[in-house]
């Protein structure tokens, strides 16, 4: 298959370097972090959580009253990135996570509307963003990888978790996984009494995953040996990962950086 790496990486929380194996591959020039290190909200926390206001019979906080940086930021890097993956000879984009982009999203659509909170005619805003946001990197010649964390629904009644879906809001949270070929569950095993991170490639009642390779319906969570047993070709790949936190998305990810390849890619400096 086509080299995986260099991986341009959206370190959306800006934890990627603090994890000693990804320290280690961003100095090698396999992974270049475009960090982003923006508050949800500009000026004082204090003044706008002090701030309420009444909307359809609740109590909210109020809109911020500085518009929010954060989301344009991660659009400017997006547009950027349609150029910079192919002067850079570029093998995958990772998102990681996803769900941060959608926090910065939220706050910046509550200054627009003027409310602190997302009505009815808000949430048609909200599923365009996202689907214009995984419509412009989708199409790029490149592997795809977005990372989510996950939601657990809970029985009522007897406290047993029924479901798990993507942590997403309104109808994208039903349509999400559409845009991968690829969905998996990323998760912690200590059932043997050691801890071991695989991914759940097919669905079952509680889950909706899926996958279009040869794939058993649980996997250790290792590129490589996905890869080469799925049989993926030089086509680049869509995958999306979402899981609790500790389960291993990150991790998963950056194994891609042991994919074996002849050609190793121009050298390119973090950006």
């Amino acid at each position: 298959m086509r080299c995986p790496w260099p991986i341009l990486w959206f370190d959306l929380d800006d934890r990627l370097q603090e994890m000693a194996t990804a320290e280690k591959l961003i100095a090698e020039g396999k992974v270049i972090p475009w960090t982003f290190k923006d508050p949800l909200i500009a000026g004082s926390i204090r003044a706008r959580q002090a701030k309420t206001e009444v909307r359809q019979r609740f109590k909210t906080l109020a809109a911020p009253q500085t518009r929010p940086e954060g989301y344009l930021n991660i659009l400017d890097k997006l547009d950027e990135a349609r150029n910079f993956v192919v002067n850079n000879k570029i093998g995958t984009i990772v998102i990681d996570p996803m769900t941060r982009a959608i926090e910065h999203m939220n706050r910046f659509l509550q200054y627009q509307t003027g409310h602190g909170v997302i009505e009815e005619s808000g949430w048609l805003i909200y599923l365009s963003n996202l689907e214009e946001f995984m419509n412009h990197i989708l199409p790029l010649p490149v592997n795809k990888i977005f990372v989510f964390h996950s939601r657990d629904y809970m029985d009522e009644d007897t406290g047993r978790r029924v479901q798990v879906k993507p942590l997403v809001s309104g109808q994208m949270q039903a349509k999400v996984g559409s845009y991968f070929a690829e969905v998996w569950y990323c998760y912690a095993d200590s059932t043997s009494g050691e801890t071991e991170w695989k991914v759940r490639t097919k669905p079952a009642s509680w889950i909706d995953c899926r996958t279009s390779k040869p794939l058993d319906e649980v996997e250790l969570a290792y590129f490589p040996d996905l890869i080469k047993k799925g049989g993926w070709g030089d086509k680049p790949f869509t995958v999306m990962l979402f899981g609790p936190f500790g389960g291993g998305k990150t991790s998963l990810a950056l194994s891609l950086c042991d994919v074996e390849n002849e050609e190793v890619p121009n050298e390119v400096r973090p950006s």
